[in-house]
């Protein structure tokens, strides 16, 4: 759990530390978009679900925000609620993960992005834990209309770097979670 919390503390402090380095890139001059007529819906904040593990009982929450035009973090939460159910609430599955997208079109929070992921996920109760890391890279598009209303279909890879249990012992191999594993996002949410 000690771990769990510095990860936190590590996502949180680069979260806070974003906005003040997108300044400096905001300042540059830009031209006048205000004038030009057709544009497509655009964002700097997006609140979304990721849609398809719901069915599993599994909740995946994040929160994106724009840094630079070509540029967005998203940090995300996580939570397991089957695994809970099947453990009689013996267990708790938390996690959390962040996000760095790269845009190349320069329209950060909308279109073609891609960028590394990386999870933290908590399994145990107080008699026993499991701590996972995952690090990996994905692609994806989003889709942003008026209104507000976002979708996004995020494919990638990603592998196991580091487990350990509550003894301290450091598990190198754990059953599904070995390898290289693919991910699939398709989440829903609200751009603004």
């Amino acid at each position: 759990m000690k771990n769990f919390v510095l990860f936190l503390a590590v996502v949180f402090a680069l979260f806070c530390a974003f906005p003040v380095m997108a300044e400096d890139i905001a300042t540059q001059p830009a031209g006048d978009t205000a004038a030009v007529k057709g544009t497509t819906a655009s964002a700097d904040n997006i609140i979304s679900v990721n849609v398809w593990p719901m069915v599993g009982g599994f909740f995946n929450l994040g929160y994106e925000r724009k840094i630079a035009d070509i540029m967005s973090v998203r940090v995300r939460g996580l939570y397991w609620s089957l695994f809970n159910m099947f453990l009689a609430g013996n267990a708790n599955f938390v996690g959390t993960g962040v996000d760095m997208f790269f845009y190349p079109a320069g329209k950060a929070c909308k279109e073609f992005f891609a960028g590394p992921r990386l999870d933290y996920f908590y399994i145990g109760n107080q008699d026993w834990n499991l701590q996972i890391m995952m690090a990996g890279g994905q692609i994806g598009y989003r889709w942003l209309f008026e209104g507000g209303f976002e979708i996004a279909l995020i494919l990638g890879a990603w592998c196991n770097v580091s487990n350990k249990a509550s003894d301290g012992a450091e598990i190198t191999s754990i059953g599904v979670l070995s390898g290289v594993l693919p991910t699939f996002d398709f989440e829903l949410g609200w751009a603004f």
